[in-house]
């Protein structure tokens, strides 16, 4: 009973994740829409302002063609009226001599032949401006982006039976490798498919289980870890001392959350966040405030995995001592697992019932215990792995190495 109230707390968590998601997406998006309204109407407005600056200058520039044709029309009109009245002036003058008459009637002659053969041409300027189809569209559009939800019913199995890892089969359901990868952590998402980090590449990897790449997150930072929490994907980056916070749904980066610390492995429950370095399990109770940060444990080097159980305990393990931990949020050991056959324990996990799996990278096996650290089996044959996480809800789960191989297998009763 007290496993199913676990269960169904995880449930409503998750789903008050999801209204404070809503929120701030709606937020976001109201933000972004008014930014664009207000670049559309900058854009507009800058648009009309060069618009009438072109028009009033091309008006300035046909006008000025125009004055100069009507000026040149009137200097030679200017030029006939004035040999026109000389011309009459002499005709009607009784004292002049015929000769005189004649020469000034033959000046004129000549001077009004040569302007006859001077070409005229009428100017005639049309400014035209017609308001682009786009423009129009614009005024005609119906909204100015979609909104939709999409509500997706996954089926919660609070049953799932506990299984008897002992003699329980362990078939392989797929295999493969991403060539040029080093995978130090990743998470299977709610479609099935497996979000990955790929050191080497510095980037994140969307895949199916068959290997197929769907999407891929280039980073800044080496990723390492990576755990998903409601509708965001946390993936930490130790050299930066930071976490890269992914949305789930679109895999774009929302944001990074400076930790203060080297920050190895990652899990969340809740309000809870447990940090794995180099030296120590650092814990937020809160956010991620590094004023509030605390030091679950000490005395233990490079952390790369941690995670915490149904029961809100921490398990962890420790690179170069060999040993895993498990501790409450106090920091109360609960208990400790180290074993002849288990070198160099890499990442660590649990399944739906609060057993736990850890990666033996040197000794190249699986250590399976149970809640209480007791243990159940060890699964042999496994090259150098290194992160390893379940599918919610089934007996599935993948292992990744530095090779970029990716196993994916699963439990079957025997």
């Amino acid at each position: 009973m007290e496993k199913f109230c676990l269960k169904v707390e995880n449930i409503i968590e998750k789903e008050k994740a999801n209204i404070n998601h809503i929120d701030d997406v709606t937020d976001t998006f109201t933000k972004e829409l008014s930014d664009v309204t207000t670049n559309i109407i900058q854009a507009v407005k800058k648009l009309e302002e060069e618009h009438l600056n072109e028009l009033s200058k091309l008006s300035k520039e046909s006008k000025s063609k125009l004055q100069k044709s009507v000026d040149s029309f009137e200097e030679r009109l200017l030029y006939l009226k004035y040999w026109r009245e000389l011309l009459s002036k002499n005709l009607s003058n009784e004292t002049a001599s015929e000769t005189k008459r004649v020469l000034s009637y033959l000046k004129l002659k000549n001077i009004y032949e040569n302007l006859q053969k001077l070409k005229y041409t009428k100017l005639d300027i049309c400014i035209k401006t017609e308001v682009l189809d786009d423009v129009k569209k614009l005024i005609e559009l119906p909204c100015l982006a979609d909104v939709s939800a999409d509500e997706n019913f996954d089926q919660v199995n609070l049953n799932l039976k506990n299984i008897d890892y002992i003699h329980a089969k362990v078939n392989k359901i797929s295999e493969f490798t991403i060539q040029g990868a080093d995978i130090r952590g990743g998470t299977f998402m709610s479609s099935g498919n497996l979000f990955l980090s790929d050191l080497n590449g510095k980037r994140c990897i969307l895949c199916d289980t068959n290997g197929v790449i769907l999407q891929e997150v280039k980073l800044q930072e080496v990723p390492w870890d990576v755990f998903t929490e409601g509708q965001e994907i946390l993936v930490t980056s130790p050299n930066n001392n930071k976490i890269l916070k992914i949305d789930s749904t679109s895999l774009e980066i929302k944001g990074t959350i400076p930790v203060g610390c080297s920050c190895y492995g990652i899990a969340t429950s809740g309000n809870t966040t447990v940090i794995g370095t180099y030296k120590s399990v650092e814990i937020f109770d809160e956010g991620f405030d590094v004023t509030r940060r605390r030091t679950l444990s000490t005395g233990r080097s490079y952390i790369y995995g941690v995670v915490i159980d149904d029961e809100n305990n921490v398990i962890c393990c420790s690179y170069s001592q060999h040993v895993v931990k498990k501790l409450d949020l106090q920091g109360n050991i609960l208990f400790t697992y180290n074993h002849e056959k288990l070198k160099h324990p890499y990442g660590v996990t649990t399944d739906n019932n609060g057993n736990i799996f850890i990666n033996g990278f040197s000794s190249n096996n699986i250590h399976m215990l149970s809640r209480d650290g007791k243990l159940l089996r060890i699964v042999e044959g496994i090259t150098n792995p290194m992160c390893i996480k379940f599918q919610n809800d089934t007996h599935r789960f993948f292992i990744g190495n530095y090779k970029g191989n990716i196993k994916v297998f699963e439990f079957k009763e025997s």
